[in-house]
């Protein structure tokens, strides 16, 4: 987002960003809602929404009516679905570019552990989703699987979407990991920067340091907070790995950056969870940016991203003997690693350098705006 702001501005177009803390309910109202819902976590739910989405209907219609806008570009379907009731309602013929970053309604079934037949809530989020793509006058998927899944289970025209992967500012990642980080970690160490559910797969890089032989002497640093961090910090205690696994909580993204620098690699161990798949990552385009080996599961956007053994490693997902083994070629083998530094970032910087990404985008601002008439 921060890098689509910044190319909008240097290319001399306006914009507003209307973030998510604008429209955050405070925890009066939260109360409220809990109080109204007598205990009930569905009924609480559908009350949250109900204040969201009423709250940015009302955002999103005063920008409307005091400013005139070319169009609007979504981030999640929420923001779409409202957005296309305010154009609506105001009568404004204003286009609406949708972006996919991943499921809305099966990522929320895995966080509320219900499945979405048995939940209203639920229901209403597969609902809200459906019709934001449906209204929507484009949608970029970040990859084939959220592409997929709006065709096979919203019926969306394959016409009407562009498949997009994120990107990064190499410019900007180059300025930040000149400098070393902060945090000090004894040398060679793997870099996990994720948060700390399930589906990340946090729990496979923790046991496939214990498989790793005695040669291969390795730490394992992980960025991030959760919901499992004292599940995974017990199962460290159990496989006696204290000394060399390093929980850092969340810190700051400059400090990850230059922890990944730094790092013998960016480990992604996702893992499908609840019909949930990793989408394409930014800390493995982050980690190809950074020039440091990138391992991840062979699974959805991971598995496009990378070109095993070329641009980074793919391993089986939810197998810590093979990301193990992982482990243990690219520290044996330098001239495997230097190679695979230099060609990851190389991939990046020929195709997922935000100028590169945002030529793309603007040609689908251009297309999809009414009047034609192309951005200068």
């Amino acid at each position: 987002m921060e890098d689509l702001m910044l190319c909008l501005k240097e290319n001399k177009h306006n914009y507003t960003l209307l973030e998510g803390s604008v429209l955050k309910i405070n925890s009066f109202h939260k109360m409220i809602a809990l109080i109204l819902s007598h205990g009930s976590q569905e009924v609480y739910l559908n009350k949250r929404l109900k204040i969201q989405l009423s709250r940015m209907a009302k955002e999103i219609e005063r920008l409307l009516v005091n400013d005139k806008y070319d169009l609007i570009h979504c981030h999640d379907p929420i923001a779409g679905y409202v957005a296309n009731l305010a154009r609506k309602k105001l009568n404004i013929n204003i286009p609406i570019v949708e972006t996919i970053h991943g499921p809305m309604a099966y990522e929320t079934k895995m966080m509320v552990g219900r499945e979405i037949d048995q939940s209203q809530y639920l229901t209403r989020l597969l609902q809200i989703e459906k019709e934001a793509f449906i209204n929507s006058d484009h949608l970029i998927a970040v990859d084939t699987g959220q592409a997929n899944i709006a065709i096979n289970d919203f019926s969306i025209n394959k016409n009407k979407i562009t498949i997009m992967f994120n990107s990064v500012s190499c410019e900007t990642i180059d300025s930040i990991v000149k400098d070393p980080p902060l945090t000090k970690v004894e040398k060679p160490y793997l870099l996990v920067p994720r948060r700390l559910v399930e589906k990340t797969g946090v729990r496979i890089a923790i046991e496939a340091l214990a498989k790793i032989g005695s040669d291969t002497k390795v730490n394992l640093v992980i960025a991030g907070d959760g919901p499992l961090k004292n599940k995974l910090m017990q199962l460290t205690k159990d496989l006696k790995l204290e000394v060399q696994v390093i929980f850092l909580g969340s810190i700051d993204r400059k400090e990850v950056l230059r922890l990944g620098k730094e790092a013998l690699a960016v480990v992604v161990p996702s893992i499908p969870s609840c019909g949930v798949i990793e989408a394409t990552s930014i800390a493995v385009i982050e980690a190809m940016a950074c020039g440091t080996v990138a391992i991840a599961s062979n699974i959805g956007g991971l598995a496009e991203l990378i070109e095993n053994n070329k641009t980074g490693l793919l391993v089986p997902h939810s197998d810590p003997v093979a990301l193990g083994k992982a482990v243990s070629v690219i520290f044996e083998d330098q001239d495997m690693r230097n190679k695979i530094c230099r060609q990851g970032r190389e991939y990046v910087l020929k195709n997922l350098d935000t100028p590169i990404w945002y030529s793309k985008v603007k040609q689908i601002y251009e297309k999809v705006c009414l009047d034609n008439k192309p951005l200068k």
